[in-house]
């Protein structure tokens, strides 16, 4: 209710929508699942197309962002050898995990993807756009962030899916955008 009403009456003065969510999340054949607060779940998917043109035409220029920290499966993430979508443009999503992975946390310090991107906004948003403080963290949490299971490294490694997106600069003095946390989900 309350990102439909963000989305369906965007204040008139907004010009960039953050959108952090923080919750236990599974992975479900090729979706990722969101748990809620009243133990229910919501599709990764279905939150972000909320956010496409189609369905947020009124946001279709400003510029916005979404970072899901939650696990996307139960699987650790193996280190191997291993265009612009128009539906959702101006559009950044940074999943803390990839699909079918574990998010990491710490019970003292929290998820570590919102740590480090905290630290490195604080640190690099004078000079550099949030994309490239996105890519900068999720680079940093896979090497930070590793531990060997069964003899074999497993990672944080984060996924940045950018369906073409406005160059945003938080800057030194970052203009004062109206914030309205928006509660549990």
């Amino acid at each position: 209710r309350q990102i439909d009403e963000i989305r369906l009456r965007p204040p008139a003065d907004m010009g960039y929508l953050g959108i952090y969510i923080s919750t236990h999340g599974s992975g479900n054949g090729e979706r990722s699942l969101c748990y809620t607060s009243d133990n229910k779940h919501v599709y990764a998917d279905a939150i972000i197309q909320r956010f496409s043109n189609q369905y947020a035409p009124k946001l279709r220029h400003i510029a916005k962002h979404i970072v899901l920290s939650a696990c996307r499966g139960a699987g650790r993430d193996l280190l191997t050898d291993d265009g612009i979508h128009e539906e959702y443009a101006n559009l950044m999503v940074l999943y803390s995990s990839r699909h079918g992975m574990v998010s990491y946390r710490r019970r003292e310090s929290g998820t570590v993807l919102v740590k480090k991107l905290t630290e490195n906004i604080q640190r690099h948003a004078a000079e550099r756009d949030l994309k490239t403080i996105f890519e900068m963290t999720a680079k940093e949490l896979e090497s930070d962030h590793q531990q060997t299971i069964g003899g074999k490294v497993a990672v944080q490694r984060p996924e940045l899916i950018d369906y073409g997106h406005k160059y945003l600069y938080i800057g030194k003095n970052p203009p004062v955008y109206r914030s309205q946390p928006l509660g549990t989900v």
